[in-house]
């Protein structure tokens, strides 16, 4: 690997026996991204890593890579970041829900709250003892089960007027209480 950078600084290669992309980013999760910093995107001969890369790219030797840049931030920034892009997401959800009104498939919308609850899980890590709160890891438990019951019923073809009352109607009013109520709260926990 000729170039090694984190935050745009030049680093040296941090140990020996770090011969596998696996090892270094290892390395980098474990020694560097610690005392609240996380790594919040990662660059591989220019190219940024979506999800999955990173485990997809480890057995690749390191003398193959020309580059790895490396950025990291504090992990309360980043989750009030991710919060702020929470917003117009929802938002986007919505639509997509009542977009979904009688179609069988659900596999744009089952993605998007995939990305919302992994994303409020990351938040929730960063609050750790705070947690989401009762309150929303309640709207979490409902907005799973809506799901599952979107899915079961796609899979039988029963239940048409229920499923599209909860696409047009109780997944559009869940996803404004997450933006007009829970984001709120949860950026009011990460400013403290």
């Amino acid at each position: 690997m000729n170039r090694f950078e984190i935050n745009g600084q030049g680093q040296d290669m941090p140990a020996e026996g770090l011969e596998h992309f696996g090892n270094l980013m290892g390395h980098v999760h474990s020694r560097i991204a610690v005392g609240g910093k996380v790594v919040s995107e990662v660059r591989v001969n220019g190219i940024a890593l979506g999800e999955g890369d990173e485990d997809a790219l480890s057995g690749i030797p390191l003398q193959e890579i020309d580059s790895v840049e490396i950025d990291m931030m504090d992990a309360r920034t980043l989750a009030s970041e991710t919060l702020q892009m929470l917003d117009p997401f929802l938002d986007e959800l919505a639509g997509v829900s009542v977009q979904c009104v009688g179609t069988p498939n659900l596999t744009r919308l089952i993605d998007g709250v995939s990305v919302l609850t992994d994303s409020l899980h990351q938040i929730g890590m960063v609050l750790g003892g705070e947690g989401m709160g009762p309150e929303n890891e309640s709207k979490i438990t409902e907005l799973k089960h809506l799901l599952r019951d979107l899915i079961r019923q796609a899979e039988s073809g029963i239940s048409a007027t229920r499923r599209d009352m909860i696409l047009a109607s109780r997944l559009p009013e869940l996803f404004e209480s997450w933006r007009t109520e829970a984001l709120p709260v949860l950026a009011s926990k990460l400013a403290n």
